[in-house]
């Protein structure tokens, strides 16, 4: 018989991902982010030189057996930098880009985050790139946005797989 995916599964794998980036990457680099549909975009976060947002896709969730679940997670970061004077670091963004991509290249824990039942911060499991022939993790360059701002943008977009059983 056929089990249905925990509904707390969302909730955990958007505070792990979210907590993952900031805890390797945009905190120790000073990079303000946010996590779409989580954080806002104040006035400080848009205004900032450099900027992250962080998209998650999923997850999309197939019983391969009963109770053995394999989960699909699509992660896309876009990042923004302000490129101003020629005394500024022309590289910034693609710097940037590759520190994203560094932990995005790494096993995620996914853990029970939160404050509810269940919520005890143990380790579900982890979500590894996958590795099928089209899903390396990709930096995309999008370049200038437009001829007045001097604002680039570029991303880091990854797919994943964790397999749990419940």
């Amino acid at each position: 018989m056929a089990t249905r995916p925990n509904p707390n599964w969302t909730r955990w794998i958007f505070a792990s991902i979210t907590q993952h980036f900031d805890v390797k990457v945009m905190t120790p680099n000073s990079i303000p982010f946010i996590t779409e549909g989580i954080h806002e975009r104040d006035t400080q976060f848009m205004e900032s030189q450099d900027r992250a947002e962080i998209r998650i896709n999923g997850p999309f969730a197939r019983e391969l057996s009963v109770r053995y679940w394999r989960i699909w997670v699509d992660i896309n970061t876009l990042v923004t930098s302000y490129f101003g004077n020629e005394t500024q670091d022309v590289y910034r963004l693609e710097r940037n880009l590759g520190l994203i991509h560094e932990y995005a290249d790494t096993a995620i824990e996914i853990r029970r985050y939160g404050s509810g039942s269940g919520d005890d911060g143990t380790l579900l499991g982890c979500l590894r790139p996958r590795s099928d022939k089209n899903d390396s993790i990709r930096i995309i360059h999008f370049g200038q946005l437009n001829n007045t701002d001097r604002l680039k943008q570029g991303q880091v977009d990854g797919r994943y797989v964790m397999y749990l059983c419940e």
